[in-house]
């Protein structure tokens, strides 16, 4: 990946046509209303290209999240930290401290498509326990699903190793299956276009546009920025 940051900052310099590649790359721009509980509304952006996803607030700024899809690593960009924090890809662990059960309920309600695809509302639960409250549009962006789905399981490769040092308390099956063991399950459904947990947290799809041509600058990592492993940051 160094390389690749490299090289591209070099065309930047130089100027992108120099090196044989367009200053733009076509993408799938996502945009969401996140909330989390006793918080404001937050948008948030998700640009998808074959090779990078990149999330943030929805400006062109210097604060946001990248993942390579080649590499498998994501980067926490922080402009106010100066600083890139580096998650690398991380194997989950094989097993739950708890059994976990997983099981769908599909609620029989009439939800308008989206797209022109079906939109179904389901119920996500884990030992009995409703985690997830879903409406995904089946069919509905399957390239935008796959890269999502690749972004989530290296989190939850991460959460695996962080999880050893939490209270007990917030491991519940819910939490366990969100986060770790069962990351990806709300994407089996199609595109998520409401998905929220019953601590009150809820991501809503607002827009989305396909083959959108956006600078490829927004896939470059600054380059006089310090940047730490996220297992730096855990002393081990």
């Amino acid at each position: 990946m160094t390389r690749v940051v490299i090289g591209l900052l070099a065309c930047l310099t130089i100027g992108l046509s120099a090196c044989g590649e367009k200053p733009t790359v076509e993408a799938t721009v996502l945009r969401f209303t996140d909330i989390e509980p006793q918080g404001e509304p937050t948008p948030v952006r998700m640009i998808i290209t074959p090779e990078h996803i990149r999330i943030d607030d929805g400006s062109d700024g210097k604060t946001f999240v990248l993942f390579s899809r080649r590499d498998r690593v994501i980067y926490n960009v922080s402009a106010a930290d100066q600083m890139v924090l580096v998650i690398p890809p991380s194997a989950a662990t094989a097993k739950p401290p708890v059994k976990l059960v997983h099981s769908v309920k599909e609620a029989p309600e009439s939800v308008p498509a989206v797209a022109g695809q079906r939109v179904r509302h389901w119920q996500l639960l884990t030992n009995g326990k409703l985690c997830y409250d879903l409406y995904a549009a089946e069919n509905l962006l399957p390239e935008a699903v796959t890269a999502m789905r690749e972004f989530i399981s290296v989190l939850a490769g991460d959460q695996a190793q962080s999880s050893p040092t939490m209270p007990r308390e917030f491991l519940t099956p819910c939490y366990l299956a969100n986060n770790i063991h069962a990351p990806t399950r709300y994407l089996d459904h199609g595109f998520p276009i409401r998905r929220a947990e019953p601590g009150g947290r809820v991501s809503e799809l607002n827009d989305f546009k396909q083959s959108v041509p956006v600078d490829r600058a927004l896939f470059v990592l600054p380059a006089d920025v310090r940047r730490m492993s996220i297992r730096e940051l855990r002393g081990r």
